[in-house]
């Protein structure tokens, strides 16, 4: 029990925050007027600027982030072998993470206003079948990420039936690195550190983001 007007000591505190973020295309979709109204409902215009909110451009819905410090407990009898042996740890510090949005976008020859032009979505099935762990951008008939056959460019005039974001995302992130420290009193005014870092240890291949622009031969694919 706590005493009236103490405070409380928690070993363990864990504080979870759920966030859903949301893009909105600007307040010009809120300043139309009756015409203009009228005339998105005879076009569809008005479908299409829905479909312009969408995700953010930096939403992870999963991200797991942790770090390890070890001090290994280690003490002689022996000044030397103490000196060599004790006052060791070790670190790691590790992020794992979704991939991110993907936002497709195309050439925009519209004559009239519009937040951007993107291609069709004519497939259900925009992702290739080729996995992380087999794919090879130096090999044509293993890296590919994204199917051009699933877009196609809006005809004259009109807007692009997908949503700005793609449900498809890019690939995972995997970030590893750990580190060994050993620090050692020298009397009672000095202190040596002997420090080894190591980034990505597990050597793994971090691949970026495929291109979107669909103008680009290379759609589809990844180049980082």
């Amino acid at each position: 029990a706590r005493e009236p007007g103490g405070a409380a000591s928690d070993p363990l505190q864990v504080d979870a925050i759920l966030r859903r973020e949301l893009y909105l295309p600007g307040l010009a979709v809120a300043l139309v007027g009756r015409d203009e109204v009228l005339w998105a409902r005879a076009f569809g215009y008005r479908d299409a600027l829905r479909r312009e909110k969408s995700y953010h451009p930096t939403d992870y819905p999963h991200v797991l982030t942790f770090s390890l410090n070890y001090s290994v407990p280690f003490k002689a009898e022996n000044k030397a072998v103490n000196f060599l042996l004790g006052g060791w740890q070790l670190s790691t510090v590790n992020t794992y993470s979704s991939g991110a949005r993907l936002f497709p976008t195309t050439s925009n020859p519209l004559p009239y206003f519009n937040l951007g032009l993107r291609p069709n979505v004519v497939s259900s099935n925009v992702r290739s079948t080729i996995s992380m762990s087999e794919y090879d951008p130096n090999d044509p008939t293993k890296n590919t990420y994204l199917l051009r056959s699933a877009f196609a460019n809006p005809g004259p005039g009109e807007l692009s039936n997908a949503a700005r974001a793609l449900e498809t995302r890019g690939p995972g992130r995997l970030d590893e690195s750990f580190s060994f420290m050993k620090q050692t009193k020298i009397g009672e005014r000095f202190t040596t550190q002997l420090r080894v870092e190591m980034q990505n240890p597990l050597n793994r291949v971090v691949f970026g983001n495929p291109i979107t622009d669909f103008t680009n031969a290379a759609f589809g694919r990844i180049a980082s």
